[in-house]
């Protein structure tokens, strides 16, 4: 079966180069983009979920936050502001994270002021970024 390339960058790292695969799902703005071999060429959104990278038996799943997907003549490169393997995921921090979000929007409230329109953006995409991140650390285990 012929294979692709995947690479994951962020603003801060190369997560990932030349990574061979043989589908690719990703999390897209307006829904799932599966790419297979060949894969027509497209620019698209990126959006907040969980990738997952298949080649022959092993899947690799990464958490991954906005930014922008491009395929390209057999190579894929994700660009996301955050994204991490589930391998590495600190499932520990990912719950308090998600605990904290959930109070200061049920409460409305941060360090006993009230949350601006910017401050209840932020933490809600930081409920999200949680339980993404929690999502991911259970994809796959026992399959590493």
């Amino acid at each position: 079966m012929s294979h692709f390339v995947v690479d994951i960058l962020t603003p801060n790292s190369i997560v990932a180069k030349d990574i061979p695969a043989d589908e690719l799902i990703i999390p897209a703005e307006g829904g799932e983009i599966n790419v297979l071999p060949e894969h027509t060429h497209i620019i698209s959104k990126l959006g907040t979920g969980v990738m997952t990278i298949k080649a022959g038996s092993v899947d690799r799943h990464f958490a991954t936050t906005a930014g922008l997907i491009k395929v390209l003549n057999n190579k894929v490169t994700i660009m996301s502001y955050v994204c991490e393997e589930n391998t590495i995921v600190d499932l520990d921090r990912a719950k308090l994270a998600l605990q904290k979000a959930k109070e200061v929007l049920r409460t409305g409230l941060f360090d006993g002021e009230p949350l601006t329109d910017v401050d209840l953006v932020k933490y809600q995409r930081k409920l999200e970024r949680a339980e993404n991140r929690i999502k991911a650390s259970y994809l796959g285990k026992g399959a590493h």
